[in-house]
């Protein structure tokens, strides 16, 4: 979804008021810039979940100080999507077209995690009766939705590769072109092409320097984690040593 601040902010400043207030599921990006603006309201407590480890959509619920976070609640729900698709390939966008077929908007949806058989969805729990009611066919194929408990997720393993790399600086060029396997010039057209991030903000300056941490996103290639800056070789390079996801 779209970062909407002002929404965000009007949720903080009711909970600084003494409410407890959930946000929408939001994308990393907003996830981020919504921390950032945490760091405006001292008086407001966090709590951040989007059904896993790791899981790429989260919502937020904030709090005032005051309340004890075992009392609040993030009113996740799980649902599991079952059919016949032996001779039918289906995706995630079939699944999440499906769902947003029955007039539940985006934001209320969570992750998609394909299983063999079908898809695993988090959901806004006060939506999880309507969708067993109201989603019968995903991609002209009859389907079965029930509810399920967080422990039911079938999560996949993250394939990843180290990847130990030599570079004359942290330059955001340099580190990221030893990540991703491409070529420096390569990567200085594609950070000035607006296709990469860093930490989920969109970061344009080939000389940005990154640091232990920083998790670089590139379109279409996925993303690189900067784990450390393990010291300085004999020939004066950083040795940098990356997380590559697969």
């Amino acid at each position: 979804m779209d970062f909407n601040q002002a929404e965000i902010e009007d949720l903080l400043s009711r909970a600084a008021k003494g409410q407890i207030v959930l946000t929408d599921f939001l994308d990393p990006a907003a996830a981020s810039l919504t921390r950032d603006l945490l760091r405006n309201y001292p008086e407001v407590n966090y709590k951040v979940d989007g059904g896993y480890p790791n899981a790429e959509k989260v919502r937020f619920a904030f709090y005032p100080i005051y309340v004890f976070p075992e009392d609040v609640e993030l009113n996740l729900g799980f649902i599991e999507i079952t059919g016949n698709f032996k001779f039918q390939a289906v995706t995630h966008r079939d699944f999440l077209g499906a769902i947003l077929g029955t007039g539940i908007k985006r934001e209320k949806v969570g992750d998609l995690i394909l299983i063999p058989n079908g898809c695993q969805v988090v959901v806004d729990r006060d939506l999880v009766p309507y969708l067993i009611q109201q989603l019968d066919k995903v991609h002209r194929v009859g389907v079965t939705v029930k509810e399920i408990v967080r422990e039911e997720l079938l999560l996949p393993e993250a394939k990843t590769r180290e990847v130990v790399a030599f570079v004359k600086s942290l330059r955001l060029d340099s580190v990221g072109a030893s990540g991703f396997g491409i070529s420096r010039s390569q990567m200085v057209k594609e950070i000035e092409g607006q296709k990469v991030r860093v930490n989920w903000k969109l970061q344009v300056k080939p000389s940005y320097e990154v640091a232990p941490g920083d998790v670089i996103s590139l379109r279409g290639r996925g993303r690189v984690e900067v784990l450390e800056i393990a010291g300085v070789s004999k020939s004066g390079r950083n040795k940098v040593i990356l997380r590559r996801y697969l």
